[in-house]
């Protein structure tokens, strides 16, 4: 009886173990659903990207002038973030002064890249993207052909307007601008609703949006302690249940 107690103790905290194990594993899982990610840029510095696959938290694009610019960044890197998934250009500006800039664009994971692009070098300056300096006699050449300023985008639709300045009307209805850079704090990341903010800490309003640093590694972090716990008191569980097992074994 003593023999069969003990068994089932046994048992049951293992199972308790193992399924902690397995809910952190699946809780902290974040698979890649992306191939591969094709950047180029124009002469007017537009920077496009090609995906194979889907992610369906967005695009992290991170520049720097040191070579293999990452997310989390390193010293000297800077990024902008794209939660729509089927957004596919960028424009970026001289962070560190003009020269040289290696980019790459990547999967966001939530907290992490996933896949990453090819790397292209391009040069940033004060004149890079001609964002300030716009010649509004060159748009329209005559009554049937039009001229798209350098640096411009069309806007997508009407709820988009609040993302771009310096909109123009070209053609007959169409809807040009420059797209509004949002310097974001080195390190955060977008709050996409007021139901995650329980998430972040740091939490700061940049432009209409909140970024924050976010906390899943210290759930992360307690979580294994939380295991590394259970497996020390599994050990001695173990040990003891070996000693009296052997006990129970002397016992004529």
């Amino acid at each position: 009886m003593k023999k069969t107690i003990l068994s089932f103790l046994f048992v049951s905290i293992l199972l308790s173990s193992s399924s902690l194990v397995l809910a952190t594993s699946t809780e902290d899982s974040n698979t890649s659903v992306v191939d591969s990610i094709s950047l180029s840029v124009d002469s007017n510095n537009k920077l496009t990207w090609i995906t194979d696959g889907y992610s369906k938290n967005g695009f992290k694009v991170v520049w720097s002038k040191n070579s293999g610019p990452t997310y989390p960044l390193r010293d000297g890197d800077q990024y902008h973030y794209y939660s729509d998934p089927s957004y596919k250009t960028d424009y970026l500006e001289a962070f560190s002064g003009e020269g040289t800039y290696y980019a790459r664009v990547c999967e966001y994971l939530g907290g992490k890249c996933g896949i990453y692009s090819n790397q292209i070098t391009i040069s940033l300056g004060n004149n890079s993207n001609k964002n300030d300096e716009i010649s509004t006699t060159s748009e329209v050449k005559d009554n049937t052909e039009t001229a798209i300023p350098g640096g411009y985008e069309k806007i997508p639709n009407i709820e988009s307007i609040k993302y771009y300045k310096n909109i123009k009307k070209i053609g007959d209805s169409d809807l040009y601008g420059i797209k509004i850079i949002v310097k974001i704090p080195a390190g955060k990341e977008w709050i996409k609703s007021l139901a995650d903010i329980k998430y972040f800490k740091n939490i700061e309003k940049v432009g209409d949006a909140l970024y924050g640093t976010r906390i899943t590694d210290e759930k992360k972090i307690k979580l294994q302690k939380q295991i590394t716990e259970l497996t020390t008191q599994l050990t001695k569980i173990q040990a003891q249940l070996a000693k009296l097992t052997s006990e129970l074994g002397s016992i004529q």
